[in-house]
């Protein structure tokens, strides 16, 4: 098993969930008040992050470039089919590259609408 291509996958998957943090949470009051732990930032990402990529595979399910889901698991598991798997990344990584970075530019939209409508409707007070 690689360590550092897992390792780096799995950074690469949590990217969406840090940017929209980090464009939901934009205001002076949030950077003052709110101090969440490693872990609060850790889980709340990953959870986020799962949202935003489930959202993005289906949208390439609907263009009809849908993902092969056993690549990413072979990568990340290490497994015997991990030389063809990286062949394959190997061989459409501008397609990925523009997957990640159009899932990231949503995540910071999303988080700038999601921070916007929750402070107009008010749902953020008791």
């Amino acid at each position: 098993m690689n360590l550092a291509i897992g390792t780096f996958l799995v950074l690469i998957l949590l990217v969406p969930g840090a940017i929209f943090r980090r464009f939901y949470y934009n205001a002076q009051f949030s950077k003052q008040y709110l101090k969440p732990s490693f872990v609060e930032l850790v889980l709340s990402g990953f959870v986020l992050s799962l949202l935003i990529h489930f959202i993005g595979f289906m949208c390439c399910e609907l263009i009809g470039r849908p993902w092969d889901i056993e690549v990413i698991l072979n990568l990340l598991a290490g497994g015997a089919s991990f030389d063809e798997s990286a062949q394959r990344v190997s061989s459409h990584f501008n397609l990925i590259l523009r997957y990640n970075l159009l899932v990231w530019l949503f995540s910071a939209i999303l988080g700038i609408v999601s921070h916007k409508v929750i402070r107009l409707a008010a749902l953020d007070q008791r």
